[in-house]
């Protein structure tokens, strides 16, 4: 049986460094390019927020053996530090590919996307669960007595 690679190829880094701009670039156009650098098993995700010189670490995503597959790590600036565990729950779980790390962590530093940009399979999946909820079952059911 074949191992798990401990860190992504050149050719894994090219091509997530590459999704994560496209992704950034479209959904929070004002933020411009994100500086994106790689060390090891580990991808680090910087950008200029508006009012900041320089740019702000806003995600490290940890190489899980797959270009679709990241531990998501948000940067607390309160530690200087990157932590696994300190996402929103509401968020899903801590792993997902890099576009969705970049979603469950840049609306944290820089609010929700202004961009263009389908939205991504989880975020279609929570609005599905809220279109889902009780609270939404009796408007369903008043329109479709009409």
């Amino acid at each position: 049986m074949d191992s798990v690679p401990e860190t992504p190829g050149p050719q894994t880094r090219t091509a997530v460094t590459l999704r994560i701009i496209a992704h950034v670039t479209r959904g929070w156009p004002r933020l411009g390019e994100p500086i994106v650098r790689h060390r090891g098993r580990f991808c680090y995700v910087s950008a200029r927020l508006p009012g900041h010189r320089e740019p702000t670490p806003i995600l490290r995503l940890r190489y899980q053996g797959s270009a679709d597959r990241w531990a998501i790590g948000i940067y607390l600036a309160s530690s200087g530090q990157y932590t696994e565990s300190e996402l929103p729950a509401s968020f899903g779980p801590a792993t997902g590919t890099p576009e969705q790390g970049v979603d469950d962590t840049f609306i944290l530093y820089a609010g929700p996307k202004t961009g263009h940009l389908r939205p991504s399979a989880r975020t279609r999946a929570q609005a599905t669960k809220v279109r889902n909820t009780s609270v939404m079952r009796p408007y369903n059911r008043i329109s479709a007595h009409r």
